[in-house]
């Protein structure tokens, strides 16, 4: 069993309450090359002490398999996991676990070191990051289902309790959707130069980068 710490409060035995989804940043499509793009959360509520959440298990499943590719891969490179807007952790596609009968892609998250302080409301988010290239049949058709499956969270005194399970999850999203740019669209990325004037004409070249 898990060795008792030193974070807590106090040294009482707590638990999470109050767990329900959080939509805050989520979003129904993802396009390509996105980064980071928030597609499930959880909110859980620490009682009697601080917990420690220390894994949480996250599935996607490709389900509109008859006319898309159930190759998670396809779609994504990674998922991330967020306590509020501090990443946790990032784990690729290649390092899930996929279904042999389903197709379902598991990704176990452990070794998670997301606080939430007695009587507060910790947040967690799954998010994913897309491929620079989409089949345009597969972001046509694609429809992801994502579970958050399980949160474990301890106690200052070292005792651990497992919230949700694959039959019961505590989160279920579905119908995320891909997207592609348009042939004709443009699609940039702006950052502020070491440099930065008040005000200026910039010339953007179609085909390659355009600095200062």
């Amino acid at each position: 069993s898990p060795t008792a710490t030193s974070w807590g409060t106090s040294s009482a035995e707590g638990y999470l309450a109050e767990i329900a989804a959080d939509s805050s940043n989520r979003v129904s499509t993802v396009y390509e090359s996105e980064a980071d793009k928030v597609v499930a959360g959880v909110r859980a509520t620490a009682k009697l002490s601080d917990q420690k959440v220390e894994r949480i298990k996250v599935t996607l499943k490709q389900v509109n398999t008859t006319t898309a590719s159930a190759n998670l891969g396809k779609y994504i490179t990674s998922v991330s996991i967020w306590n509020g807007s501090s990443k946790l952790a990032t784990m690729s596609v290649a390092d899930a676990d996929r279904s042999n009968t389903d197709d379902t892609y598991t990704f176990n998250f452990t070794g998670l070191n997301g606080i939430i302080a007695k009587d507060q409301i910790g947040r967690f988010y799954a998010s994913v990051n897309a491929n620079g290239s989409l089949d345009s049949n597969d972001a046509t058709y694609a429809s992801v289902t994502v579970k958050i499956e399980e949160v474990r969270a301890t106690s200052p005194n070292g005792v651990y309790t497992t919230s949700g399970s694959a039959g019961s999850p505590l989160v279920t999203q579905t119908g995320l959707s891909f997207g592609k740019f348009a042939a004709n669209g443009v699609k940039a990325e702006i950052g502020l130069a070491t440099s930065n004037p008040s005000s200026a004409t910039i010339t953007v070249n179609e085909n390659s980068n355009t600095n200062n």
